[in-house]
């Protein structure tokens, strides 16, 4: 899949917050198009995330996705792919979904991501929605 410019800098932002979230050292899968094929995240479910990193010692995991639209974000397939990395980490403790968007549309971004949790019953899993202005 070719990639927008746009998305790159938000998954390189998901990234970066990993590095700065994380105490303990983390193995990192991204699915972009200079991934080597054994660097690519698990599917979950029949997704594949943009970024999924695991702890060393398999304590909790982080699965990052980056909409660069509001179009993408509000679709129906984002909303299966955000419900199934929720209830990927919904049993395994301190786990977290973030998700990197536009500042022009992250408002819009955390609220779905809340309708979403509570439709879900799944309010208790944590969550970070991120724009680029979230790391200045």
């Amino acid at each position: 899949m070719v990639e927008s410019n746009l998305h790159k800098s938000l998954v390189k932002i998901i990234e970066r917050w990993i590095n700065s979230y994380s105490s303990e050292e983390m193995v990192v899968y991204a699915d972009a198009e200079d991934s080597y094929s054994g660097n690519i995240p698990p599917k979950i479910d029949t997704f594949i995330p943009d970024i999924f990193a695991k702890g060393i010692n398999n304590k909790y995991v982080i699965i990052g996705e980056a909409k660069s639209s509001q179009r993408d974000l509000e679709s129906e397939h984002s909303e299966k792919q955000f419900i199934a990395y929720l209830r990927y980490c919904k049993n395994k403790p301190d786990s977290i979904v973030v998700l990197a968007v536009p500042f022009n549309i992250l408002n819009c971004a955390r609220s779905l991501v809340v309708a979403i949790k509570r439709q879900n019953k799944l309010t208790l899993v944590k969550t970070e929605v991120l724009t680029s202005v979230s790391l200045i």
